[in-house]
């Protein structure tokens, strides 16, 4: 299941970087931020 939200999360922000809406970075970061609650 990790594997599948950080895959997600790289998806956002490659998304982004190709000249995505900035809410897409935004997406990615509250991405990471759930992943590390889980992780702990």
């Amino acid at each position: 299941m990790f594997l599948l939200i950080g895959a997600c999360r790289f998806a956002l922000t490659g998304a982004y970087e190709a000249g995505g809406a900035a809410v897409l970075q935004t997406a990615a970061g509250w991405t990471g931020v759930a992943l590390t609650v889980f992780a702990l």
